[in-house]
């Protein structure tokens, strides 16, 4: 396993805040690569979840994800989806980026 220092490029480009209640990610938002690394063997671990809402396969709405891939992402699977308190529009996590191989 390698860590994010190792990997050639990474981008995060997610709104700070949203208009609506949910949001599927995009590799436009949020993508890491490496050339030696196949995108399954890219691996997102949250590390603080959002305060205001969940990450959540678009699948399995409701469930909170811990982890997702950048095959995830890049097929539309991942979802933000904010908890509906109007107060809070706007949401943030943390993650990490690991390469598997």
């Amino acid at each position: 396993m390698n860590c994010i220092n190792n990997l050639e490029c990474f981008t995060w480009l997610m709104p700070c805040s949203f208009s609506c209640y949910s949001v599927i990610l995009t590799t436009a938002m949020l993508s890491a690569w490496d050339d030696r690394s196949s995108p399954d063997s890219i691996v997102f671990t949250v590390t603080a979840h959002p305060k205001n809402g969940r990450l959540e396969l678009v699948g399995a709405p409701g469930s909170r994800i811990t982890t997702f891939t950048q095959v995830d992402l890049a097929a539309g699977r991942i979802k933000y989806s904010h908890d509906g308190n109007e107060r809070q529009l706007s949401d943030a996590f943390e993650f990490e980026v690991c390469m598997y191989d």
